[in-house]
């Protein structure tokens, strides 16, 4: 029969195998993080500890390759001699080895990624090691410069044309004004809250019902554009008139998720379209009421408006259809313009032409002055004449009656 073994030479093979099997553990883990390490798609440098500095040790392929190789001539240097002038990616390092967490610095490249813009990853590995994990955010800087700069030349623009915009987010009901939004009715930016009583409570009260109908039914329908008109109550107690024009955004099962739109200020606008709606009517009523005919004439000598007096006169001419003048005026109708028209002169050259024509029609004489002035647009071409229209039929015939009896008389 064999002996058995001591109890402490069992416990010691126990603890052989144990240690081998750590041994062996961590063994395998050391290559998985080899592997992970040089197969990662993430330029990493290692570093170790060096005193108060760090000293550049290696790097894996991914760091290679995006440096051009480039990297590799920099192991053996310490952060202090790369970095001496930028102190604060020294202080990365000892943050990171110190307090044992992540550090993050976004930085541009000089050695490893000349003029790259990188985000650099501070990592602490037991029991001396930093990782330094890095990526190329170049591109994303440039994009974000770019937008930055774009929305701030848009905001320059939408200042500058007072241009006041809003936006209502329908998943909570929450609004924003921005600041030119309520400096159009006197108000600084903190003195106006983010919220819907603040535009309901300033509308014009014969005007609150038709804008909120008008834009719920966009909501319903948001087709087309939503255009509305309507008077805002300003800080100094008037009503100012506001154009807004808004849009919707929908969310992926199309339905509405917010509301945006501008304001621009037309009470200018209304002020001089108002007067110029007065002087219309003083114009109109002046040249209605005038002894004389007026005709505007288009260019394909078309009749677009006819004063009372002319109206009197041609009463079955209908100037919504823009019959021909030269078909119209005349008994039977004629099929070509009138000889020596004024009109179509006036449209040739831009000038004023005067001719006197003899209207008369069966047993009925008629003479009439015909004036005409031309319309131009603001490159001087020639858009409509305006036709004035005098009955000198008395004058004619007391002139030619004149004649007659001084020929009697001579004779």
């Amino acid at each position: 029969m064999s002996e058995k073994p001591a109890d402490g030479e069992s416990t010691k093979k126990i603890d052989d195998a144990e240690c081998k099997h750590t041994v062996l553990a961590l063994k395998e883990s050391e290559e998985r993080f080899n592997v992970l390490y040089e197969e990662s798609p993430l330029p990493t440098f290692t570093w170790r500890q060096k005193g108060d500095d760090f000293e550049f040790i290696h790097c894996n392929k991914a760091a290679m390759e995006i440096s051009s190789g480039e990297a590799s001539k920099y192991i053996g240097k310490t952060a202090n001699e790369l970095y001496g002038d930028r102190s604060y990616i020294l202080r990365d390092f000892q943050q990171c080895f110190a307090e044992k967490k992540v550090i993050k610095r976004e930085v541009l490249s000089r050695h490893f990624m000349p003029q790259k813009i990188i985000e650099a990853s501070f990592l602490f590995i037991p029991p001396e090691f930093v990782l330094v994990l890095i990526q190329d955010v170049t591109e994303r800087k440039q994009d974000e410069q770019a937008m930055r700069e774009a929305s701030t030349r848009l905001e320059l623009c939408v200042n500058a044309s007072n241009i006041g915009l809003w936006d209502w987010n329908l998943s909570d009901d929450s609004f924003h004004f921005s600041p030119v939004w309520k400096s159009q009715i006197g108000y600084a930016d903190d003195e106006i809250t983010d919220k819907i009583d603040e535009w309901l409570n300033r509308v014009h009260p014969d005007d609150l019902k038709p804008t909120l109908d008008k834009e719920l039914a966009f909501l319903e329908h948001p087709e087309g554009k939503c255009e509305i008109e309507f008077r805002l109550r300003h800080k100094d107690g008037s009503y100012r008139w506001i154009y807004t024009h808004a849009d919707v955004l929908l969310d992926a099962a199309g339905k509405p998720e917010r509301m945006l739109g501008c304001h621009i200020d037309i009470t200018e606008l209304k002020r001089v379209q108002e007067q110029l709606k007065a002087s219309e009517e003083k114009y109109r009523s002046l040249v209605d009421n005038l002894p004389l005919g007026i005709t505007l004439i288009g260019p394909e000598m078309m009749i677009l408006t006819l004063n009372n007096n002319m109206k009197r006169k041609f009463p079955e001419i209908d100037v919504s259809k823009q019959p021909i003048c030269y078909r119209s005026f005349f008994n039977p109708p004629r099929d070509t313009v009138c000889p020596d028209c004024p009109v179509i002169k006036t449209f040739r050259n831009g000038k004023v032409y005067e001719t006197i024509q003899n209207a008369s029609s069966g047993n009925d004489m008629a003479y009439v002055r015909l004036i005409s002035s031309p319309i131009k647009d603001h490159e001087g071409k020639v858009t409509a004449v305006i036709q004035v229209v005098e009955d000198i039929t008395e004058r004619m015939v007391a002139e030619a009656y004149i004649q007659d009896l001084s020929h009697q008389i001579l004779n």
